[in-house]
C-alpha cells in the first residue's frame, strides 16, 4: 500500500493595515508594501502550506512526492507584482527567486526551496526475494533505524537487483549483504548518505556473493562504526565523498584492483588491505596503488599485507595512526607518510623470505620522531635511511634485517632506543662508521650480526646486552664498560683484539675456526666466562692479559685450544673449567696469580660443571697453579696424557670437596708418566681420589694428613695407578713404592 504523507506547516500571519482612499483621508496611498503573505501548492488532490521567514518561502512534502505541475496561489500586498508571476510556473521541485515589486516601485526579493521530509521505518528490514526489495521500494522509505539485511545466508532464496531503494538515505545499523546477493554491484544504494556499519563478509569470515564486483557509495559521508568488505571476487571499493569511519575500514580480495577514498579523513580504529580473503597464499590483489590524500588520523592500525602488486602507499596528511604493519608486498616501491610524527610500532617486510622483489626506492617518513615500540624494516632493499632522519626515539627494539643494499647509518637524531637488532647477509652492511655513542639503549640489547662496519663507536659504558658476530676488519671505539652481558660470535674475524674493560654481566664466545681472542684490558667479569658450552669451539688462544676477577664461573671447551692466558686473574667466583675435547696441542695454561675458586659463602652450585675446578693438565709437562690457596667444592685434575709429569699447587691448604686425580682412560694408564705430587700446604680436604696413573709410586706430598689425622679411611681412595697405598699403608707412613 502506498503511504501519503500530509505536512502540516505553520503559517506566519502577518497583519497589513492599508488606508483606504476616500475623501475624509488625510494624505494619499503610499503604495509601499511589497510583501508575499500566504503561499501554497496543490498537487495530486493534496495542498501544501508554505513558510514563510523573512525573506524565505520553505516548502516540505514527503520525500516521494513531486511538485512539477501543481498549482500555486501566492497571496500579496495589494497592487504589488511578483517577478516572474506564479502562474507561468509548472516546475517547484526547484529553488526559485521572486521580487515582489511595490506600488511605489520598492522591491523585495524571496528565495522558495522545497525540502522533502525523510520516511522513517523504526526496525529491521530485511530484503530476503526480490519482492521484498519492490515492497522496500513502493514504501518510499528513506530512513532505516535499524539494519539492513540484504539476501539470506544460505537456502533458495535470492536478491538480484536493488535498484529499486534510490530513496535510501540513511541506515542507523548495518548494511548487511549477505551470500544470496546475486548482483554485480549495489546500484540503488548510491544516495545513502549516512550508515551504521557495512558488511560485506565479517573480519574473520568471507562473504559467498559470487558475482558482486563493485562496491560503490557515491553520496555516502559517515559510516559510524565499520566498513567491512571481505569477498574474492570484489575488484573497486569507491566511496568518494566519505569522510569518516568510527571504527575499522577492512577491505579483502585477491581480485581487488582499486580503492577509492578521496574525501576519507579519519578511521576510529584499524585500516586493513589485504590481497587475499583466507587461505595461506603469500601474494593477490591486483592494486597498484594506495592512496588516502585527505586521511589525518586512524586509531588503530594501519596493515598492509599479501598485496603483491602494489608499488605505492600515499598518506600525505596521516600524521596519527597506532601502528604500521606491512607483509607480503614484493612490488612495494614507495611508502610515503611525510606528516607522520609518532606511532606505536611499525613493522615493514614486503617479503617474508629471500626471493627477487623490487627494491623500495623511497621511505619517506621525515616526521616521524617517535616510535613507543618496535621499529622493524626488513627485506626492503634501500640503500639508505634518510626517509628516518629525525627519527629520535625508538621505545622497543629498532630492527634492520636481510637488507642486502644498506649501505649506511643515517639516524643521527637517535637518541633513545629499547635496543638495535642488525641482521643482515654476510658483509652487506658497511657503513664506514656507524655511530651510536650519543644513544641511550635503556638497558636494552645491541644485536650486529653478519656486518662489515668500518668503525663502531659506542660510549665509554654502555648499559645493556650486546650481541655481536664480529667481521674481519671492523674497528672498535668506546665500549670500555659495559653494564649487560656480552655475546661475541668470532668465527669470521679470524683474531678479535677489543678495548674492553669490564663487563657487569656474561662473556660469552661463539667460535668455529681457530680463532684468536684478546683482550688486553679486561680486568673484571661480574658474571660468567664460557666458550664452548652450548655449541662446538675451537679457538685456539684465550689472552685475558689484565683480568684480575671473574664473579661467575669461567668454562672453555676448545678442540683446539694452544694456549689460555690470564696471569693476573686472582679469583674465580663460582667454578672454573678447561676441557678440551681431544685437542692435543696444548702449550701454556697461565693462571699464576689464581688464589681462590668457588662460593665465598653459602649460595647455589651451578651446574655448568661437576667440579669447581677442572683442568686438563694431561698435555702440560709440569703443571703448576702456584698461588691457588682455596678451593670451595671439588677438583678434578684429567692426566689423560703421556705428557704430564708433575703437578704441583705448592699454595693449597683446603679443598672444601674432593681432589681428584685420573686419568678418563684407563687403558693408556700404565703408559702415563705422571710420577710427581706436590701439594705441601694442603691442610683441610673433603676426600682424595686417586685412579688409573700408572707412572705414579709417591704420595709423600699427602703424608702430614695422616699425621695430623686430617683423613679418615672413608677420604682416601687410590685405585689403578704404579702404587696404591689403602689408608692404613698411609697411617703407616708408606708413602712410596
Amino acid at each position: 500500500m502506498k503511504r501519503v504523507f500530509k505536512i502540516g506547516c505553520l503559517l506566519l500571519g502577518i497583519a497589513f493595515a492599508f488606508s483606504s482612499c476616500s475623501d475624509d483621508d488625510d494624505g494619499p496611498f503610499e503604495g509601499a508594501d511589497n510583501y508575499i503573505t500566504a503561499v501554497t501548492l496543490t498537487q495530486g488532490g493534496e495542498t501544501y502550506k508554505a513558510v514563510i521567514d523573512g525573506d524565505s518561502i520553505t516548502v516540505t512534502i514527503p520525500y516521494t512526492v513531486s511538485l512539477d505541475g501543481a498549482t500555486a496561489v501566492f497571496e500579496h500586498s495589494e497592487l504589488a507584482v511578483i517577478t516572474p508571476d506564479p502562474a507561468t510556473i509548472t516546475g517547484w521541485n526547484s529553488e526559485r527567486q521572486f521580487r515582489v515589486t511595490a506600488y511605489n516601485n520598492a522591491e523585495k526579493r524571496y528565495v522558495y526551496r522545497v525540502i522533502h521530509a525523510d520516511i522513517p521505518n523504526e526496525g529491521d528490514v530485511f530484503l530476503r526475494t526480490q519482492a521484498d526489495v519492490e515492497a522496500l521500494a513502493e514504501s518510499g522509505v528513506t530512513i532505516i533505524r535499524g539494519n539492513l539485511v540484504i539476501g539470506t545466508y544460505s537456502g533458495k532464496d535470492s536478491v538480484t537487483d536493488l535498484s529499486g531503494l534510490t530513496a535510501l538515505k540513511e541506515v542507523g545499523g548495518s548494511v548487511i549483504v549477505n551470500n544470496n546477493y546475486f548482483g554485480t554491484d549495489l546500484s540503488g544504494l548510491e544516495h545513502l548518505e549516512k550508515v551504521g556499519s557495512i558488511k560485506i563478509g565479517t573480519a574473520a569470515e568471507p562473504s559467498r556473493t559470487s558475482l558482486l564486483a563493485m562496491v560503490r557509495f557515491p553520496k555516502l559521508r559517515e559510516i559510524t562504526s565499520e566498513f567491512i568488505v571481505n569477498n574474492t571476487n570484489v575488484q573497486w571499493v569507491q566511496a568518494p565523498e566519505l569522510q569518516s569511519i568510527g571504527e575499522s575500514l577492512l577491505m579483502f580480495s585477491e581480485n581487488l584492483t582499486s580503492v577509492t577514498f578521496p574525501s576519507l579523513q579519519t578511521v576510529g580504529l584499524d585500516i586493513q588491505v589485504r590481497g587475499i580473503t583466507e587461505g595461506v597464499s603469500e601474494y593477490g590483489s591486483l592494486v597498484k596503488a594506495i592512496e588516502f590524500p585527505l586521511l589525518k588520523q586512524i586509531g588503530g592500525k594501519l596493515s598492509v599485507m599479501k598485496m603483491a602488486a602494489l608499488e605505492t602507499v600515499n598518506f600525505p596528511l596521516l600524521s596519527s595512526v597506532n601502528g604500521i604493519n606491512v607483509a607480503n608486498a614484493r612490488s612495494l616501491q614507495e611508502w610515503n607518510c611525510p606528516a607522520l610524527e609518532s606511532c606505536s610500532d611499525i613493522s615493514i617486510i614486503p617479503l617474508t623470505r629471500d626471493v627477487d622483489a623490487t627494491p623500495l626506492e623511497k621511505l619517506n617518513l621525515k616526521a616521524l620522531k617517535e616510535i613507543s615500540g618496535d621499529l622493524t624494516l626488513t627485506r626492503l632493499g634501500i640503500k639508505d635511511l634518510t626517509g628516518l632522519e629525525a627519527l629520535e626515539k625508538v621505545g622497543g627494539i629498532l630492527k634492520l634485517q636481510s637488507d642486502k643494499n644498506l649501505e649506511s647509518w643515517d639516524l643521527v637524531n637517535l637518541k633513545h632506543v629499547g635496543g638495535i637488532s642488525i641482521l643482515t647477509s654476510m658483509n652487506s652492511f658497511a657503513p664506514e662508521i656507524m655511530d651510536l655513542s650519543g644513544i641511550n639503549f635503556n638497558r636494552g640489547k645491541l644485536e650486529l650480526k653478519s656486518l662489515n662496519i668500518g668503525t663502531l663507536k659506542g660510549p665509554e659504558t654502555f648499559y645493556g646486552d650486546i650481541d655481536w658476530v664480529f667481521s674481519v676488519n671492523t674497528g672498535i671505539e668506546g665500549f670500555a664498560r659495559i653494564e649487560g652481558n656480552v655475546n661475541l660470535d668470532i668465527t669470521y674475524a679470524g683474531a678479535v683484539n677489543c678495548s674492553l674493560q669490564e663487563v657487569t654481566g656474561n662473556l660469552i664466545f661463539s667460535c668455529s675456526r681457530k680463532n684468536k681472542v684478546s683482550f688486553p684490558y679486561l680486568k673484571k667479569v661480574g658474571g660468567n666466562i664460557e666458550s664452548g658450552k652450548n655449541n662446538d669451539s675451537d679457538a685456539s688462544a684465550f689472552d685475558f692479559g689484565a683480568l684480575t676477577e671473574i664473579g661467575g664461573w669461567l668454562y672453555l671447551n676448545s678442540r683446539a685450544l694452544e694456549t689460555f692466558l690470564a696471569p693476573g686473574l686472582k679469583a674465580v667466583g663460582k667454578q672454573l673449567c678447561l676441557t678440551l675435547s681431544a685437542s692435543w696441542n696444548v702449550s701454556e695454561i697461565n693462571l699464576s696469580s689464581l688464589e681462590t675458586i668457588g662460593l665465598k659463602g653459602p649460595g647455589k652450585k651451578d651446574d655448568v660443571n661437576t667440579y669447581e675446578l677442572e683442568m686438563p693438565v694431561g698435555l702440560i709437562q709440569h703443571f703448576s697453579l702456584p698461588n691457588l690457596t682455596e678451593v670451595r667444592g671439588d677438583i678434578f685434575f684429567d692426566t689423560f696424557s703421556n705428557e704430564v709429569e708433575s703437578i704441583t699447587l705448592k699454595k693449597l691448604t683446603t679443598v672444601t670437596g674432593t681432589l681428584y686425580i685420573y686419568n678418563t682412560d684407563e687403558e693408556t694408564s700404565d703408559y702415563l708418566t705422571l710420577t710427581e705430587l706436590s701439594f705441601p700446604s694442603l691442610s683441610s680436604v673433603g676426600k682424595i681420589d686417586i685412579q688409573y696413573n700408572g707412572g705414579l709410586r709417591n704420595y709423600q706430598t699427602f703424608g702430614p694428613l695422616f699425621v695430623n689425622n686430617k683423613l679418615s679411611e672413608g677420604q682416601w681412595n687410590t685405585w689403578g695407578n704404579g702404587y696404591d697405598p689403602t689408608w692404613v699403608d698411609m697411617k703407616n707412613g708408606d708413602y712410596v713404592k
